[in-house]
């Protein structure tokens, strides 16, 4: 039985292959293997195509390569929070430093200098202590879901508001990007609540009447493949009677599930935002199963419990922070960076064979209040370390609360960086891409100074992504100012023939230069097979001297000293510059290539980036394509090549 289910999913690889590919040749079917990679052309559809491409190793080391998105029509959403700006008040409060610079306040439930009822932020966003409103960020978080592979954020509604302001924002970029051709993430919200001094169902109705009745929103929303309505995920029980019919009708509802408790529906779809049973419940769905897949869960009721000087050794391992160990049943400060509790929680979903739908918690919680410990849950049997009077006497965070005990995935300034959004997508990818796929190259020599190429590779990037930036912080206290872009790359183009690479970079506009900078349209290259040392994966790079756009030639140049952004010279490229397009061709023998018919090149476009040797500024700066660590990968095989 076991190897005619393998056998059934090689065959499904490559007819999806042959389906989702532009097929002119028919592509080479790979031996019955579930470890051999399909070859195939890649899709006509160049958003597909594009998505298809992007591949990434971490600051850890681990990879993915290329894959086919729609293989196995399996879906990925995640947690999204659109509250920043609402609660945090006039002041910025950052748990990692005052647990540094001033603890007994932090953790003193009578300190006015760390406020009691403020909202505290674990660490610092990347992006900093961003607005839910900023369209900078919004359009960031977009290309990042997007390049991973996402399918739907879900919004979490489930407080006081429902965030009209900061929902139009975000539901406007996502109008705008389809009507680009991206394959953004669609929408969905969980509209329930825990606080009984609040009718929910009078938010639900608000939300209905505020968006869903928005022409122009109509083809955002994540919709139910049983009934193609609109999915939202409320506590049925307590709010469906309650609700019009009208809004009944209109939605697809799935019954939300609490982390601590199992409250199954007998007549509609459930779903949890997070699982403390491990391995995570497969909640039954149209299409298999919905599975919980959670960067870090506060199964003790509060992470402060297991972060607290005064409650730290009674409560460390009754959370499990990001670091923790499933065998051991024991949390691990050494695993925070690698996310060992985010990797095996995943592991659940990817050997669940009846799992077609993952939701991830979380992408951007970031803050949580504080509040006297003996004002949050405590999932406790045993007997109590603390009286009531000491934990009445000792501030805790209830959703978040530091490195170790948070649970988004978003880039964060220091710390972790990158690394759980690379692994995310590592999973997505294999969830949705049950092989690994090698899309063939484009053999043709070119024309540099030619206004039209054929017979390319063509990958694409968001238009409109290399924009200003001119924004307050949440708290109103400080102003986010980057004017780094100056040329938005919206479409690479490559092929190779037996002596030369060519590439083609077209921008939105006409391509400016700042002469004196050596970050104009700098491309970055990792080129199988040849040796030497690297930065960040890439061997070499194209174009850090343009210095004028009437250059004819422009040096390519290798990596001097391993994980250094240093370089020697190795050759001058013949290269051309008009309007909205620069073009080179690169000889193969100076990358070291010995065989024109077998190597890959991982690559991106970068400019404007003002420090291009910090790798995360490529998440920030001017435009990547694609962006930050991301890379899209060219293959010099082709379909005839490798018959």
């Amino acid at each position: 039985m076991k190897a005619i289910i393998i056998s059934a999913i090689a065959l499904s690889a490559i007819l999806s292959a042959c389906i989702f590919s532009s097929c002119d040749t028919d592509p080479v079917l790979p031996p019955d293997e579930t470890n051999v990679p399909v070859y195939a052309n890649a899709s006509e559809d160049l958003y597909a195509a594009t998505l298809n491409s992007i591949v990434a190793t971490d600051a850890l080391g681990r990879s993915f390569g290329e894959s086919n998105l729609s293989e196995q029509n399996k879906k990925v959403g995640i947690f999204y929070f659109v509250w920043h700006g609402e609660h945090v008040g006039s002041g910025i409060y950052n748990v990692e430093e005052l647990k540094e610079t001033n603890p007994d306040a932090l953790w003193s439930v009578g300190s006015d200098g760390t406020p009691i009822g403020s909202y505290y932020y674990w660490a610092e966003p990347l992006y900093g202590y961003y607005r839910s409103d900023d369209p900078w960020v919004i359009e960031r978080h977009l290309e990042l879901f997007t390049m991973s592979g996402l399918d739907y954020i879900a919004l979490d509604l489930t407080n006081i508001s429902v965030y009209e302001k900061n929902c139009t924002v975000l539901f406007d970029k996502i109008v705008e990007l389809q009507e680009q051709g991206w394959p953004v993430p669609k929408v969905m919200a969980f509209l329930n609540g825990t606080d009984s001094n609040i009718d929910h169902a009078e938010r639900i109705l608000r939300f209905y009447k505020t968006f869903c009745t928005e022409e122009k929103y109509d083809g955002i929303w994540y919709r139910s493949l049983e009934d193609d309505k609109p999915v939202i995920s409320i506590d049925v029980d307590e709010y469906y009677q309650r609700l019009e019919p009208e809004v009944r009708d209109y939605f697809h509802f799935r019954n939300t599930i609490w982390p601590a408790e199992e409250n199954p529906s007998d007549a509609f779809e459930d779903m949890s935002w997070m699982d403390y049973v491990y391995p995570q419940r497969l909640y039954e769905s149209v299409n298999g199963g919905i599975m919980n897949v959670s960067v870090a869960q506060h199964t003790a009721g509060s992470f402060g419990l297991s972060v607290n000087p005064r409650s730290k050794d009674a409560w460390y391992n009754s959370n499990r922070g990001r670091g923790y160990d499933y065998a051991t049943g024991q949390n691990s400060a050494d695993n925070i960076n690698a996310g060992t509790n985010l990797e095996t929680q995943w592991s659940n979903a990817l050997n669940e064979i009846n799992c077609d739908e993952v939701f991830v918690t979380g992408w951007n919680e970031w803050i949580a209040e504080k509040r006297p410990q003996d004002r949050l849950p405590i999932y406790y049997t045993g007997e109590q370390p603390l009286s009531s009077s000491e934990l009445a006497a000792i501030a805790s965070f209830c959703d978040n609360c530091d490195l170790e005990f948070s649970r988004d995935i978003e880039m964060m300034s220091g710390g972790y960086g990158d690394n759980y959004y690379l692994q995310n997508a590592r999973n997505i990818r294999a969830f949705k891409s049950g092989k690994e796929f090698i899309y063939y190259g484009a053999h043709a020599a070119q024309d540099i100074q030619g206004s039209v190429w054929d017979h390319v590779r063509t990958y694409l990037d968001f238009s409109g992504d290399a924009m200003a930036r001119n924004a307050q912080n949440a708290a109103g206290t400080a102003t986010y100012l980057n004017e780094t872009n100056r040329n938005d790359i919206i479409q690479t183009e490559i092929s190779h023939d037996g002596e030369y690479l060519y590439v083609r970079v077209i921008t939105k506009d006409d391509i400016r230069i700042d002469a004196g900078e050596e970050n104009n349209l700098n491309i970055l290259l990792s080129v199988s097979g040849t040796t030497g040392a690297k930065w960040n994966g890439y061997n070499f790079v194209l174009n850090r001297n343009l210095s004028a756009l009437d250059q004819t030639t422009t040096k390519l140049q290798r990596v001097a000293e391993d994980g250094k952004y240093s370089f020697t010279d190795v050759a001058d490229c013949d290269m051309y510059v008009s309007g909205r397009v620069f073009s080179a061709r690169i000889r193969l023998s100076d990358f070291g290539i010995a065989d024109s018919r077998n190597f890959t090149v991982d690559f991106k476009v970068a400019d404007g980036i003002s420090d291009p040797s910090d790798i995360m500024k490529y998440y920030i700066d001017g435009d990547s394509a694609p962006i930050g660590r991301l890379n899209y990968r060219y293959n010099s095989v082709t379909a005839e090549s490798s018959r």
